[in-house]
């Protein structure tokens, strides 16, 4: 009896763990399918985080494209921009000239007009300086009035020429390109045609030669306005004299003025660009 009861005992505690053990292997295999399913969704968390992680390079890519077009366009703006204002100043520049030449010219010609004297009391030599300024005055101010209105046409016309869609393409493809050098380019690139190039070649001797002509237009009128006062005040040479002193003063404080200021207006290069740059 006792053996019996003690493998019945031995049989069940056996069965037991047998239904203990097949509930360990169970549970084994549920955690195993559960980390499978685990390890299968953390693959697929790392080929979504590849995928926008390739996303991401993708999108810095097309954004650096984009800051180099960006830059490109500042560059671009930035020089047409300069090109407009250097138009606008040497336009401005010319109107001014040509005005007062305009101006001294017009009162030049109607002084004979209005100019009267009695010709019986003036001397040949005063009438002869009267005439050869009252001549030379006009002269230089209608040429230097002429070579400002071509020269103000000329950089018009010119000066669009400069911000053409042709020409912004040209400086844009070589800025993407000096941005993908990645530092072998020394320099960023500058646009091959500008309007101070234009200016500096085609313009510069021009109107150099209509600025001189207009101060020496200049000081031929103050020369004419002192052979008027000799001859409007031949009565009496104190007068006359004094006349001259007066216009003298103010011819000294204008030439002041013309070494001050004038050399500005013009601008001095010593190495000539070649024409084929422009």
């Amino acid at each position: 009896m006792v053996q019996a009861a003690l493998t019945g005992l031995d049989t069940w505690m056996s069965r037991k763990w047998r239904e203990k053990q097949w509930r360990w292997r169970q549970q084994r295999s549920d955690w195993r399918a559960e980390d499978m399913q685990f390890r299968f969704e953390e693959i697929l968390l790392r080929e979504e985080e590849q995928d926008c992680f390739q996303a991401e390079l993708r999108w810095r890519e097309e954004d650096m494209k984009q800051r180099k077009v960006g830059n490109s366009r500042y560059l671009w703006n930035r020089f047409s921009e300069r090109n407009r204002r250097d138009v606008e100043e040497k336009s401005e520049q010319l109107r001014s000239i040509s005005w007062l030449s305009g101006l001294v010219t017009s009162f030049t010609m109607t002084s004979p007009i209005e100019f009267t004297f009695i010709s019986q009391s003036i001397s040949i030599a005063k009438l002869t300086s009267y005439a050869i300024f009252a001549a030379i005055v006009p002269t230089l101010m209608i040429t230097s009035t002429i070579i400002c209105v071509y020269l103000l046409g000329r950089i018009l016309k010119m000066g669009k020429m400069f911000v053409a869609e042709h020409a912004e393409e040209v400086f844009m493809k070589q800025c993407c390109l000096f941005s993908g050098s990645n530092g072998t380019l020394p320099t960023p690139p500058k646009p091959r045609r500008t309007f101070e190039r234009f200016w500096d070649i085609r313009c510069e001797n021009d109107w150099e030669k209509a600025f001189y002509l207009f101060i020496w237009g200049i000081g031929s009128f103050l020369a004419l306005l002192c052979t008027m006062g000799f001859i409007k005040f031949s009565f009496a040479n104190g007068v006359a004299i004094l006349f001259s002193a007066i216009i003298g003063v103010v011819f000294f404080i204008w030439l002041g003025a013309q070494l001050t200021w004038g050399t500005y207006l013009r601008k001095t290069q010593p190495n000539r660009l070649s024409l084929l740059d422009i």
